[in-house]
């Protein structure tokens, strides 16, 4: 049987509305109704969540498909400059792939909007690539550098 909206308070019975029962009995009720509540506006948060979410996807699906057009456009011009110069067409560059067609459109995934940033694994120090940017000389001078002798000794 489907939950009804509204729940009979009276049975056809005389209640008294002050007996203990009927007061929880009123109660319940209206924290039933407060819990309806609740749950409709988390629901509609979740919505609204997922509205965003989709929304930030077919937006960056727009910006990989811009970029394919454009990708295509420069493309179309190389091979018709080849084309002209009478160069065979096995020497022509290849033509870009489609982003939301093919085996790799699977594989595509917009980056995470609230992830943090990667980190850099620091298990093996040595062997660590760092951008020249991040390169920082702490040292005052020559005379700092763990190195400095180092000039010498590839001179024996």
């Amino acid at each position: 049987m489907k939950d009804r909206k509204r729940q009979r308070l009276f049975d056809g019975k005389v209640q008294i509305i002050t007996a203990p029962e009927f007061q929880k009995l009123v109660r319940d009720m209206k924290e039933k109704l407060h819990l309806e509540k609740e749950q409709k506006e988390v629901r509609a948060t979740e919505r609204k969540k997922k509205a965003d979410a989709n929304a930030a996807l077919e937006h960056w699906k727009g910006q990989l498909i811009e970029r394919y057009n454009e990708n295509m456009a420069s493309y179309n011009e190389e091979c018709a400059t080849l084309a002209a110069d009478g160069v065979p067409k096995k020497f022509w560059p290849k033509k870009p792939t489609h982003p939301t067609q093919g085996r790799k459109a699977k594989q595509l995934k917009p980056p995470p909007i609230d992830s943090p940033l990667p980190s850099v694994p620091t298990t093996c120090p040595h062997r660590a690539i760092a951008n020249a940017d991040l390169i920082v000389d702490l040292g005052d001078g020559p005379e700092d550098s763990e190195y400095e002798d180092f000039e010498d000794e590839l001179d024996v």
